[in-house]
Order: structure tokens, then C-alpha cells, then sequence
């Protein structure tokens, strides 16, 4: 091994090390900085501001009685699938419009409305 060799292989292997204690370093930097700041007030001002600037889209939302999400199991054009806390339904989906009734008679669905 020639000492250009040896050096280059040094330089790797240091490079690799000195970017994990940076990583880490940086780390515990964030962490020091957030101590303290994150404070249940704090937070609830921030989505109260975000609330306020971002309003919500009207959503509707619907059980799916018999049978679960799959493709052609629903109308067209879901925001996104919910699973059921309640057991009830085997998925609650959320949409930006109303469906109709003959959407949600054809798809067995309750309007949760």
C-alpha cells in the first residue's frame, strides 16, 4: 500500500466518523433547543393560527356496511379511507361532495352526516 493508498483509505474512514458524531451532535443540538419550547399552549396556538388560515373543506362521510375499501367497492372519488373505531363499519369513507342517494344505495352505505 503506497502512502497516497493509505492516506485516501484514513480520509474514508474518518469522513465516515466525523459524519455520524456530526449527526448526532446535531442531534442533541435540535433536542436542547426544543426543550421547554413544545408546551401544550404553544401547540394549541399554532393550530389555532393554522385553523384559521387553512379552512377546512366541507367533508361527508359514510359507512361502508358490507363489504370493506377495494377497488369498485365505492363511488368514485374518496379524500381517504378511515378505519371504523366502532366496529360498525367495515371502513368510514370521507368525500368532498355529497353523494347521492342512488351512490349510496348501490354501494350499501350509511350516510354519517
Amino acid at each position: 500500500m503506497t502512502h497516497s493508498d493509505a492516506h485516501k483509505k484514513w480520509m474514508q474512514e474518518n469522513t465516515v466518523m466525523m459524519s455520524i458524531r456530526l449527526q448526532k451532535k446535531t442531534d442533541a443540538d435540535i433536542l436542547e433547543y426544543l426543550e421547554g419550547k413544545t408546551r401544550q399552549a404553544v401547540i394549541k396556538a399554532a393550530l389555532r393560527e393554522y385553523m384559521a388560515n387553512h379552512p377546512h373543506k366541507t367533508e361527508h362521510r359514510y359507512g361502508m356496511r358490507l363489504r370493506g375499501f377495494s377497488p369498485g367497492a365505492q363511488p368514485r372519488g374518496s379524500i381517504r379511507r378511515e378505519d371504523d373505531a366502532s366496529g360498525k363499519y367495515h371502513d368510514i369513507l370521507v368525500y368532498d361532495r355529497q353523494l347521492s342517494a342512488a351512490e349510496i344505495a348501490d354501494y350499501e352505505l350509511d350516510d354519517l352526516n
